[in-house]
């Protein structure tokens, strides 16, 4: 027997240094596979158990907190009511037909009343600033419109003294050159002014000249805007006629970027995005946009050139 039990304390002693045994038996455990084996096993588990249980607690949090004080931020639904209540400022030559065909479609679509003027498409004919007289006075007001979208030289205090008080204000603009140029051709400016070219007419009139039909001219947003005649080469009174605009209106579009600003005012009015399709309406003519329009006889690019260098700062500050 004595010879046997020396033979098994021998392979012990083998096995041992083969796991890595030291000094006082001690396991080195990167050469010890089984021992590293249930240890990994071990660690493995716990993280299990670990992530487990955070998870867990993580869970009763957060149905603890949606009981005592409603659902966290993320979990509520980006829900909101239709808007009913609009006023447009619809601006000359900034693709605004486009924006006020959707406008009344809609309205027409939920039956909902609009501001109209006595005669004509314009409130105070475009020379005259807004007064809320003019839609009180009109027949087709009898009562509170729920949609402003009519041509008017703009007057934010007395438009809301018609409309809702959950009204939203928004408006359209466009780049000043590109909008007079389709403005010359549209409202004939050339012809009426004895014939001149577009390069001709910004050369010999100034910024403040008397407007076409007494109100159709250079600056044409700033105009529409409610500023007056006498302002419109008024460097400071243009920086605080963009200031009142940027607290008046919710919501300002860009003609060049109108399927951008589409989306954004389907956003703005939580409209579904087929309420904002629409077509282009009152565009500026192929042959126009070639040069070969009224009054033009020289190539559009030039004349984009003379009218960036000869309208004033004023028409620049607002598109900024």
């Amino acid at each position: 027997m004595r010879p046997k039990v020396i033979s098994d304390s021998l392979k012990d002693v083998a096995e041992g240094e083969q796991c890595g045994a030291g000094k006082g038996w001690t396991m080195s455990l990167p050469r010890c596979p089984m021992v590293r084996l249930r240890v990994c096993r071990f660690t493995f588990r716990g993280l299990v158990f670990f992530t487990v249980a955070v998870a867990l607690l993580y869970g009763f949090l957060l149905m603890d907190g949606a009981r005592s004080a409603g659902k966290p931020p993320w979990l509520e639904l980006n829900t909101c009511s239709p808007r009913n209540n609009v006023a447009f400022l619809k601006t000359h030559k900034c693709a605004s037909s486009a924006i006020q065909n959707i406008l009344f479609r809609y309205g027409d679509k939920h039956n909902l009343h609009f501001a109209l003027p006595v005669t004509g498409n314009y409130f105070g004919g475009g020379r005259h600033i807004f007064e809320a007289g003019m839609v009180r006075s009109s027949p087709f007001n009898k009562v509170t419109p729920n949609i402003f979208a009519i041509h008017t030289k703009w007057n934010y205090e007395e438009v809301k003294k018609v409309m809702p008080e959950d009204t939203v204000y928004f408006t359209i603009v466009r780049e000043p050159t590109a909008l007079f140029q389709s403005l010359f051709d549209y409202a004939s400016i050339g012809e009426r002014a004895g014939g001149l070219t577009l390069d001709e007419y910004v050369r010999r009139n100034p910024i403040d000249a008397s407007r076409t039909d007494g109100y159709v001219g250079y600056n044409q947003m700033t105009w529409d805007l409610g500023m007056p005649l006498e302002d419109m080469s008024n460097l400071t009174a243009a920086r605080e006629l963009v200031r009142r605009a940027d607290a008046q209106f919710g919501l300002v579009l860009v003609a060049e970027r109108m399927d951008e600003s589409l989306v954004l005012l389907a956003n703005y009015l939580c409209w579904e995005l087929r309420d904002v399709l629409v077509l282009r309406v009152n565009s500026l003519r192929d042959e126009v946009r070639r040069g070969e329009g009224r009054g033009h006889t020289v190539p559009v690019s030039h004349s984009l050139l003379q009218v960036t260098h000869f309208v004033p700062p004023a028409v620049q500050v607002f598109h900024q």
